[in-house]
């Protein structure tokens, strides 16, 4: 299999296992624990940011957004390269329905970050078709509060409520094919999801999940092919590449789900 390499060498993934240690794609044929991951940037961020950051989300998540956007401005201020504090800012400005603000906070993270962090692809891909009149006022507001929420029914029924207004929104279909139990059933609402023209952050995680149920009902060809097709798209980002690369070695080395 031919796979690209990231087209920013300062902005790749690490693989660990259990023990911290650093572990190449090569590793992952015969790896069967966990695999831990993250992203590393080649820009230090300072203590001071970090609080600061730190600080911005207990402001955040005590509903206190006018001090939570300072914390964040300020820790743009001193590490500017770092997308987080962006990211932050960004989801607050939603969560406060300001979506210009929040799609200028996002974009800005796009920047420094353009093959993913977070979840910005799927929200600002929403912020700006919502703002287009794609879907109604509120939309982009709902779903990140309920996207946020534990799996349960509750979450299930309010997930089909916003897709009865809002049939074209991707993300919630991807996250409405979590929580169901026939694969059938998930297939169809990651078809649907898929045909929404999502972003590209949505789309391969669909199809990463796509391929994994064509895994367990033995299609291994199909699955294999999504998973491949998927780590050569430019466009692909980190977490999906990670996950498809995962997938993909797993089922190369246990065809069988079991």
């Amino acid at each position: 299999m031919e796979t690209r390499k990231s087209s920013d060498e300062s902005n790749r993934l690490m693989l660990q296992d259990d023990k911290g240690q650093e572990l190449k794609l090569a590793d992952l044929a015969g790896f069967t624990g966990t695999v831990h991951w993250a992203i590393v940037g080649s820009e230090h961020v300072s203590h001071r940011a970090q609080k600061l950051q730190a600080l911005g989300q207990q402001a955040g998540a005590a509903g206190d957004h006018a001090r939570a956007l300072s914390l964040f401005s300020q820790a743009h201020e001193e590490a500017p390269e770092w997308p987080y504090p962006l990211y932050e800012a960004g989801y607050t400005h939603l969560l406060m329905g300001d979506l210009a603000r929040a799609q200028h906070e996002y974009e800005a993270v796009e920047r420094l970050a353009p093959r993913g962090f977070f979840t910005y692809k799927p929200e600002l891909d929403c912020v700006r078709r919502e703002s287009a009149g794609e879907f109604a006022p509120g939309t982009c507001h709902f779903y990140v509060a309920i996207s946020n929420m534990p799996n349960s029914p509750e979450k299930r029924s309010l997930l089909e409520k916003l897709l009865e207004r809002s049939p074209r929104l991707g993300p919630a279909w991807e996250k409405l094919a979590e929580l169901l139990k026939d694969d059938d059933a998930k297939l169809a609402a990651i078809d649907k999801g898929l045909a929404c023209m999502p972003d590209v952050q949505t789309r391969g995680t669909l199809l990463v999940n796509k391929a994994l149920i064509f895994r367990r009902q033995g299609k291994l060809d199909q699955a294999i092919s999504i998973l491949q097709d998927l780590l050569l798209e430019p466009q692909t980002t980190l977490d999906v590449e990670l996950t498809a690369k995962v997938a993909l070695s797993q089922i190369q080395r246990h065809p069988s789900a079991g």
